[in-house]
């Protein structure tokens, strides 16, 4: 299972990161007390068949979920989400990053939940770009919790841990009133817990490969079709290319339910006036690796169907601008602005750390660990740190190549700026894990944490 999404420690604070709200012993405890709580709806069963009469498949679990949202008085708030909805293999937690930092570039007050978290369960409900407060999360967690308890009793009460999450973001969004909420899916599509939302406002896949066929299926066609799972009728849905095997059975889909299926433009599609028109090199993005251009794409064709249904103040501009051939500034802002903690991060470990000003890396943002964020390269990081980690994840081939190349690219970047090219990762680390969650691991997203420790280059 992925460690990471037990990890619920206290981090450490400092002044420069100051919490927004007074966080008193108090608050602290129930916090605490919650996330105990928490804990028991690890079942520890997996999505394999059912094992014995008692237990339930899949489907069914996923069909229990809506009497779960009848019960709990949700089933309104939920339909009611003005959601971009996003699956995939590689990349999605990266797209959804890219689309909610767009958003919130355009005034738009954003929820984004995704899978697993890093440090703190916080992490998965973030409103706009902050993870909820202490205080929040306790708060809507005793509501779901004790009311699973009081109006579910005969359906287990309190529903398996990812499935918990889900709802619980699902109250938290209703409750903060979010204008749109993006939703990235934890595992497959068609039976994830993010599915239901009845009617999103936009459906996007992302790069689709082998993963989890234990659960999804052995060939790519057969876990392309559950991905497709999320495809809603009326609702367009919009893919990042594909493979022949993959896309013919996303259009399959797609056609079942008459939905207009689009593969989403590259980024050199908004390259109107730039130097060279057959390049997106001028458009920076906030994370690094020549893959992310392929999710940016789908995140801005993501964000400007939403602003065509929705029709936002700023969308009608938006959408000229788009339609010439020609990038937003307010999405050319989000692109560059965007984080995506562990991926494609270059982290100075504190403990290496000579100037103690450097200290706050660490530091806490709205409640939750912030990790220090450069991009893509060591050259930011690595000035007052004797060792630097570098942080990517991934679960597939592909993917491992990817992380590779990015690897290889950070640290000779760091070592050319340094003047010390010859100098060798000799001292390195890696962590892997398997991010297939049910529960007992709660880590359904699109990789696993690896880190790769090196010296950093001289100052």
């Amino acid at each position: 299972g992925d460690s990471r999404a037990r990890v619920e420690g206290t981090p450490r604070r400092s002044a420069r990161f100051a919490m927004t709200e007074t966080e008193d012993d108090a608050t602290e405890a129930a916090y605490q007390k919650a996330l105990r709580a928490l804990q028991t709806t690890i079942s520890g069963k997996t999505r394999a068949a059912p094992k014995g009469p008692a237990d339930l498949s899949w489907e069914d679990q996923f069909e229990r979920l809506r009497l779960y949202l009848d019960r709990l008085g949700m089933t309104e708030d939920v339909d009611a989400t003005r959601a971009i909805h996003v699956a995939g293999t590689k990349g999605k937690g990266s797209t959804c990053a890219f689309a909610e930092h767009i958003m919130r570039e355009c005034g738009v007050k954003t929820g984004l939940y995704t899978s697993p978290h890093l440090v703190d369960v916080r992490e998965r409900f973030r409103i706009d770009g902050k993870p909820v407060s202490k205080k929040t999360f306790t708060r809507e967690f005793w509501w779901l919790f004790n009311t699973c308890r009081s109006k579910c009793a005969d359906l287990g009460g309190p529903p398996a841990y990812f499935r918990f999450l889900t709802l619980l973001g699902f109250r938290i969004f209703a409750q903060e009133k979010v204008e749109c909420a993006i939703l990235e899916v934890g595992l497959g599509g068609r039976l994830d817990a993010t599915n239901l939302v009845r009617s999103p406002t936009v459906c996007g896949v992302t790069s689709l490969g082998l993963d989890h066929v234990e659960v999804l299926g052995d060939t790519l066609a057969k876990i392309a079709a559950e991905k497709a799972g999320i495809f809603k009728p009326r609702v367009p849905a919009f893919t990042s290319p594909q493979i022949a095997e993959a896309m013919e059975a996303l259009q399959k889909r797609a056609d079942e339910l008459g939905v207009v299926l689009q593969t989403a433009p590259p980024l050199r599609s908004y390259a109107r006036g730039a130097s060279s028109p057959n390049s997106a090199d001028e458009i920076e993005l906030g994370l690094a690796g020549a893959h992310q251009k392929q999710n940016a794409a789908l995140a801005v064709r993501l964000v400007r169907e939403w602003a065509f249904r929705e029709r936002p103040a700023w969308g009608p501009a938006a959408e000229s601008l788009l339609a010439a051939g020609e990038l937003p500034e307010t999405f050319r802002s989000g692109l560059a602005k965007t984080e995506w903690w562990g991926r494609a991060q270059v982290v100075p470990d504190p403990e290496s750390e000579s100037d103690e000003g450097n200290a706050d890396a660490d530091a806490t943002e709205g409640g939750s660990t912030k990790l220090a964020k450069t991009s893509g390269s060591a050259e930011d990081a690595s000035g007052s740190a004797s060792l630097v980690w570098y942080l990517d994840g991934a679960h597939t081939e592909e993917s491992m190549a990817q992380c590779a190349e990015w690897f290889c690219d950070a640290t000779t970047e760091g070592w050319k700026e340094s003047g010390n090219l010859d100098a060798t990762a000799k001292e390195s680390a890696t962590r892997t894990g398997d991010d297939a969650e049910e529960d007992p691991s709660p880590a359904e997203s699109d990789g696993s944490a690896n880190a790769a420790a090196a010296p950093a280059a001289p100052a």
